[in-house]
């Protein structure tokens, strides 16, 4: 951690010497948004993809922070109460590919998860409401595939061999319909997986460390019908029960709730269509040029606060 810091200062203060002139300056960065030059970096846009850990504060000179949820943005304004002015919510884009009509594919009894193979997403509550399902009712989970992508390693952000092992021998009772295929780099490889798949779950349990949930939108776009944990995050874009299901993960036993929720899309095909289609016509509004437009409104609308007679208000997600 030390490290990337003193890699990350050391890179602030080289570039912040190189910027040419502008009238806004973009950053993710930890450290440019303190160095920047206010005579040629403009008005200081901070782009804040994660959950404050009482940092924001540093940030005061700012002239806006986007952060990429309503979630992210209560925890600011919870830790920076004087910093609530300066917010605007904007998400995350959908790649244009996740929404090509022409790239579709027959729809398999999948379901699938997509993500980090660590116990913070859940990934042992999905294994577990399966095993339920498929002690309840043997006949109407045996047409369904469950396909887990992602990587398990430590170093890719997973949670090692250790959990890896007790994810297997939680799946040894679904035997060949239980498939771990890793992770999946390449993009076009991945919108396939998503468009083959009729479900997808995303079950994560990380309160603190989801921000927005890019990969359920992802899934929502290429017309799966979703299932997501009851994180705060997921409110961004999920009405529950109309474009996607929500379980309560907070419960005594969590995978009886998510395992109900499975089994309600498994069952009935029509639900499960009406979910998919209410959840691409939500993925729309994070399209590449809908997330652009509303960015330029905002550096608009930046650019005119001090004017005298301002009226306009900030941009939220719709």
């Amino acid at each position: 951690m030390f490290r990337n810091f003193l890699a990350d200062l050391r890179y602030s203060l080289r570039v912040a010497g190189r910027l040419p002139s502008s009238d806004i300056t973009v950053t993710n960065s930890f450290f440019l948004p303190l160095v920047l030059r206010r005579r040629t970096a403009g008005k200081i846009y901070v782009h804040v993809a994660r959950f404050p850990k009482n940092q924001m504060f540093l940030y005061s000179r700012a002239d806006r922070l986007q952060p990429i949820s309503q979630s992210v943005a209560r925890g600011i304004g919870r830790q920076t109460p004087w910093l609530a002015g300066k917010l605007a919510t904007i998400g995350y884009p959908v790649p244009s590919a996740y929404f090509d009509a022409t790239q579709a594919s027959a729809r398999r009894s999948t379901i699938l998860y997509v993500g980090r193979i660590a116990r913070e997403k859940g990934v042992h509550l999905l294994l577990q409401a399966m095993r339920l399902l498929a002690a309840r009712d043997p006949a109407a989970v045996r047409p369904w595939r469950l396909l887990i992508v992602g990587p398990h390693q430590i170093a890719l952000g997973g949670d090692g061999p250790e959990y890896w092992r007790e994810l297997q021998k939680l799946a040894e009772p679904l035997g060949a319909a239980c498939e771990f295929a890793g992770p999946v780099f390449g993009e076009e490889k991945l919108i396939g997986i998503y468009r083959s798949s009729s479900i997808f779950v995303y079950p994560s349990l990380a309160e603190k460390g989801e921000a927005f949930g890019l990969a359920p939108l992802e899934a929502m776009a290429a017309g799966c019908s979703v299932i997501v944990s009851g994180l705060s995050c997921f409110d961004e874009f999920v009405e529950d029960g109309r474009n996607a299901l929500k379980f309560d993960h907070t419960g005594p036993r969590p995978e009886d709730n998510l395992a109900d929720k499975l089994a309600r899309l498994m069952t009935d095909q029509r639900r499960r269509e009406e979910i998919a289609h209410n959840g691409t016509v939500t993925a729309r509004r994070f399209s590449p040029a809908a997330i652009a437009s509303r960015m330029l409104a905002d550096f608009r609308l930046l650019m005119l606060e001090s004017a005298p007679g301002a009226t306009e208000s900030l941009p939220q997600t719709p």
